[in-house]
């Protein structure tokens, strides 16, 4: 987007060049502010980051130039995950997460003694691995386990892990052009997400294949909670909602998660359910947030993108909005994160630099991250 405006921009300047003026011309293409906002609060960490090990493990690629390179942490282990089972209790308002997952792992080709799992916590609780033992280290970023024998080829292991988190609000890059810097996992209340650079599903260094994880996630019951998955089944009792979801972890992709308490409107896209998400009342433009208003429109971009590229590779697709200090968008398969004030309504319809925004998130769930 950031190459189309400056085009946008210089062929503009052209213009004015060749017709002779000597005025001094500005051009807005966005002059109110609706798509980046220049004008929100920057988020608390800046100045005081909550803890050595806040930025986690970033491994994602082509996000953040000061972490280590994908390449480089995609090292061969001699193991790999088959099979994953994870369970997340999530506290908005204590700002706080506990969780625990079992891990099936795989000896591949020579094996190994050692294994690298990359996670992002206050403190790992515990650790245990069957048939053999294991000793761990944690340093905020990596658990670092040791077999009390080696791992062989095609023999299999069972890690368990526990840990907890509290307090996460991480920020993510600097980008002046963009109006600073971006809040890019919360825990918090009303609005908490995770989207990249914050690894709040373990994963082994090394992995080179898709991992199927079975995610359970309890909350609170008057709040709804989405992933970048296949919804199973969701239960209420007590106050509270545990909801169980199909995720498929891919080499250099992630998952997504929000919960709010959202205001939910239906559509399609394509042969596909849509799902807008967004949490009810004005957006810091001062508008209604009304996310009916744009079901129409995606429906159009989804009915475009079904006839070039083919069906949509999900059955759900669902968009939800989150902090608006977020500022930005990120598409993972199934789940599309976007700043709440995406949805608010000033009266005008649709304009092109919104348009443009949601049709770009939306392609991702063909593309990936082949598109940039």
């Amino acid at each position: 987007m950031k190459k189309l405006i400056a085009v946008l921009i210089a062929y503009t300047t052209l213009c004015l060049a060749g017709c002779g003026g000597s005025e001094q011309v500005r051009v807005d293409l966005d002059p109110r502010l609706k798509l980046l906002r220049y004008d929100l609060p920057v988020p608390v960490q800046i100045g005081a980051v909550l803890s050595a090990g806040r930025h986690g493990a970033q491994w994602l690629p082509d996000m953040a130039p000061a972490r280590p390179t994908f390449s480089a942490l995609r090292q061969t282990q001699g193991a790999e995950v088959t099979s994953s089972a994870v369970e997340i209790h999530l506290d908005p308002d204590r700002r706080e997460l506990s969780a625990s997952a079992t891990l099936q792992v795989e000896g591949t080709g020579a094996g190994t003694q050692n294994l690298e799992i990359l996670l992002s916590a206050a403190a790992v609780d515990s650790t245990s691995c069957a048939p053999m033992s294991c000793t761990s280290t944690y340093d905020g970023t990596a658990l670092r386990l040791e077999l009390s024998q080696p791992l062989a080829g095609g023999q299999p292991l069972t890690v368990d892990v526990s840990w907890h988190d509290s307090g996460i609000e991480q920020v993510w890059g600097d980008f002046p052009e963009g109006g600073g810097s971006i809040l890019a996992n919360l825990l918090d209340s009303p609005s908490t997400y995770f989207t990249f650079g914050y690894s709040w599903l373990p994963w082994l260094n090394g992995q080179q294949s898709d991992v199927d994880v079975d995610c359970t996630v309890t909350f609170p019951g008057q709040r709804t909670v989405v992933l970048s998955g296949e919804l199973l089944e969701e239960q209420s009792s007590g106050g509270t909602t545990t909801s169980r979801w199909h995720l498929k972890l891919r080499p250099g992709g992630a998952a997504a998660l929000a919960l709010g308490n959202y205001q939910k409107v239906t559509g399609r896209c394509g042969s596909a359910t849509l799902e807008l998400l967004a949490m009810p009342g004005t957006s810091i433009d001062g508008y209604p947030i009304e996310p009916e208003t744009y079901v129409p429109v995606m429906e159009e971009f989804c009915d475009h993108f079904e006839k070039r590229f083919g069906t949509i590779p999900v059955s759900t697709l669902r968009m939800a909005g989150v902090d608006e200090r977020f500022r930005n968008g990120y598409s993972a398969p199934g789940l599309i994160i976007v700043p709440n004030y995406t949805f608010d309504d000033d009266g005008t319809g649709s304009f092109i630099e919104r348009d443009f925004f949601l049709a770009h998130e939306l392609s991702h769930q063909w593309w990936g991250d082949a598109i940039t």
